[in-house]
């Protein structure tokens, strides 16, 4: 049996949701860089912010969601326009970056990898007319309303588009247009759903989750195409029911893995419900503990709690406090 302290951390844990979820997609994060729906569509707004999360490796935010974010938004207005080697050539240089309306360059921190991964979704997406919603849209009606796993079949195809250059363009695009190549490669890329897709996971959830503005954008982008109402309703229970919730993973960042979270809670949790785990817990393995930590605890004690609850990375100082404070309080 659990103690009652773990146990009183899960129950905190699934108690502060409502708050971390207005906390990431309120004024602290999301929502100071939202981009003014004046001046894009919804769908110009997902494409800027798939793309922008390409870059989100070891940089701090504001960097990423206000500079970055800030040109790549005009490379999407350019992309809508035009998409040619000329236009690529004058919006990137391998020395100086990614070139913004203003004639300016900035670099991500892994900038020309970064820019593969970008040029690569873009190129991508020239077959489903430029639009990242039609591209969610096509996946959600090939696999179909009934497929109970249909969250993750999305994430490998998402992970597909940007991400795995083990298949050039070409390949993948055979791959995501039928249906069997793209099961087996859900097949083969499940195996190491945790592994390497921290950036994948965190944007994804962005237009799942309930109260994100992305969500939001994703399901007004999906009504301006027609997207029968069945689709629709039906994302929108992505969101609420526990079936497709427990489907996202965990986006392992460095706060997951901090020493006091680790060795209060983490550690012992897992000791109790006997995952052997040697020697500290590192960043790049926390989401596949905190997987088997919720698998386990589904299992055995029947808690409906998923690993994406886990992840405070942009959550303010207090709110983390408050953890703590309700946590070791008698």
């Amino acid at each position: 049996m659990l103690s009652k302290k773990l146990l009183k951390g899960i129950e905190i844990i699934q108690k502060m949701e409502p708050k971390r979820v207005r906390e990431l997609y309120g004024e602290g994060h999301f929502g100071e860089y939202y981009l003014d729906k004046n001046d894009f569509s919804p769908d110009e707004r997902l494409l800027i912010h798939w793309i922008t999360y390409i870059t989100n490796r070891q940089m701090l935010i504001k960097n990423v969601w206000n500079r970055i974010q800030k040109v790549l938004s005009f490379w999407v207005k350019e992309y809508k326009k035009e998409w040619s080697e000329q236009v690529i050539k004058e919006l990137y240089d391998s020395k100086k970056g990614f070139k913004g309306h203003d004639g300016t360059f900035v670099k991500s921190r892994f900038y020309k990898d970064d820019y593969e991964n970008i040029k690569r979704t873009l190129d991508i997406l020239k077959n489903y007319n430029k639009s990242f919603a039609e591209f969610i849209y096509r996946l959600l009606e090939m696999f179909g309303t009934e497929d109970e796993k249909i969250v993750r079949k999305i994430a490998s195809a998402l992970f597909l588009l940007s991400y795995d250059k083990d298949y050039n363009t070409n390949e993948a695009l055979k791959i995501l247009s039928d249906k069997n190549k793209l099961e087996n490669y859900y097949n083969s890329w499940e195996k190491e759903a945790t592994k390497g897709k921290k950036r994948l996971w965190a944007a994804f959830r962005d237009y799942i989750k309930e109260g994100s503005v992305y969500r939001e954008d994703l399901l007004e982008a999906f009504r301006k195409m027609g997207v029968p109402e069945k689709y629709i309703e039906f994302w929108k229970k992505l969101g609420t029911d526990f079936l497709y919730l427990n489907q996202l993973e965990l986006p392992g960042d460095v706060w997951n893995a901090n020493p006091e979270f680790a060795r209060e809670f983490l550690k012992p949790l897992a000791k109790e419900l006997r995952i052997n785990i040697k020697g500290s817990i590192k960043p790049q393995n926390v989401s596949k503990l905190v997987r088997m930590i919720c698998d386990k605890l589904q299992e055995d004690y029947g808690k409906k709690i998923y690993p994406e609850q886990f992840d405070f990375t942009f959550i303010s100082e207090e709110l983390v406090e408050e953890f703590f404070s309700e946590y070791h309080r008698n």
